[in-house]
């Protein structure tokens, strides 16, 4: 087998008949490899086959010349009538030009691949994150699903287990209503109320607590004291307190009414006077000289805002004072507690004084100090500013 060589740059063709031009200038070879009789061609080392191998006619080499100079980039004319075959070879610059933009666009397609390769591949790892939560989604889902279904059985079972005992406690009522009922003779008498410490016509001027008896042959099933219309107790004994601060002054109807286990009622009525400061008329509290202090609770206090002209002392720190006080309070420190000091404050042996800390701890020994230094209108608010449910001031 013979091996022909035909390169760009140095190439010699034999062909009879016809005449052909060309130009070349070029930076490259091209390879082309040729085998007699052969229709296996190499080009660049890279195999493809052609229509019309090489051969040999009387001893001259005769090669397909439109596909070698089609390899070359070349194109082929013919023309028939004048029998011609031209060639024409392309403008080298020109093709290493496009070239060059024909591999830009190549090198920038390859960098959109590869850029778009990245995003498929964060596309298939968010998709299998995704995936996973899903599961794990649904497994909590399931589990929800489990423990809701186990829920409600275990509801219907306790519901139905507590409808059982309802049940039973209801049978156990009516039998145990129809052993009272045949064992106990009912009786018609009403109770007797026996009041202690209270009378007819009597001055309520200070906190009061009603003492007093209930007795009857069966059993008290409910008590209740009522200052007109106001229930001030309800129980099964005797009880309750009168507040002054609480009730306009006047003249007001005391009642004890008990019930025993038949549904007798007994009543005992007494007519009290209370002497309070009255609402919205600036009066002062009925208070006699005394060697001590007087408890005052939040809601008693804050119905005399506008009736009494308070001194407000705060007996705590400067920090606690800042975090909030009662309105028109000042600051007064119980260490700094003098005569001196009093006066400089501008206290008076007559006037109405409140004194208060967090707690209503703190604040009974400066209650007392104020009482030995000839102060006797004295409060001390019950369970401190912490059990002031009303507004507070902040310093400026």
């Amino acid at each position: 087998m013979i091996k022909i060589h035909i390169y760009i740059l140095i190439c010699l063709i034999f062909i009879s008949s016809c005449t052909f031009t060309r130009t070349v200038s070029a930076h490259e070879n091209i390879a082309i490899e040729m085998f007699i009789d052969s229709p296996i061609v190499l080009i660049n080392g890279k195999e493809t086959l052609i229509d019309v191998p090489p051969t040999i006619i009387q001893g001259r080499t005769m090669v397909p010349v439109r596909f070698i100079t089609e390899e070359m980039g070349a194109i082929v004319e013919w023309d028939a009538p004048t029998r011609k075959v031209t060639l024409l070879l392309p403008n080298l610059e020109f093709l290493n030009k496009k070239l060059s933009n024909i591999k830009d666009r190549k090198n920038m397609l390859e960098q959109e691949l590869k850029e778009s390769q990245k995003t498929i591949n964060l596309m298939k790892e968010l998709e299998k994150k995704l995936e996973a939560q899903n599961e794990e989604l649904q497994k909590t889902i399931d589990k929800l699903k489990e423990k809701t279904k186990s829920l409600q059985k275990q509801c219907i079972e306790e519901k139905e287990e507590l409808k059982n005992t309802i049940d039973q406690l209801e049978g156990l009522i009516e039998q145990l209503q129809k052993k009272l009922s045949n064992s106990i003779i009912k009786e018609s008498n009403a109770p007797v109320i026996d009041l202690y410490n209270i009378e007819q016509g009597q001055v309520i001027n200070e906190e009061f607590i009603i003492k007093g008896s209930v007795e009857d042959e069966s059993p008290i099933a409910l008590v209740q004291v009522l200052l007109n219309e106001t229930i001030l107790h309800q129980g099964a004994t005797l009880g309750g307190k009168i507040i002054p601060l609480e009730h306009e002054p006047g003249i007001y109807t005391l009642t004890v009414a008990a019930y025993d286990a038949f549904g007798n009622r007994g009543d005992a009525t007494v007519e009290i006077r209370i002497s309070s400061p009255a609402k919205n008329q600036k009066v002062k509290l009925n208070v006699h000289t005394t060697l001590h202090y007087y408890n005052i609770t939040s809601k008693e206090l804050y119905k005399t805002y506008e009736t009494i002209e308070w001194k407000i002392i705060d007996i705590r720190t400067e920090r606690e004072f800042n975090e909030g006080h009662l309105p028109n309070a000042i600051l007064f420190p119980a260490e700094e507690f003098s005569q001196d000091a009093f006066e400089r404050h501008g206290l008076k042996p007559d006037d109405y004084l409140l004194i208060y800390c967090n707690r209503g701890t703190r604040s009974v020994a400066p209650s007392e100090a104020l009482i030995r230094h000839g102060y006797h209108r004295v409060f001390h608010l019950y369970m401190g500013i912490e059990a002031w449910p009303y507004e507070i001031e902040f310093p400026n």
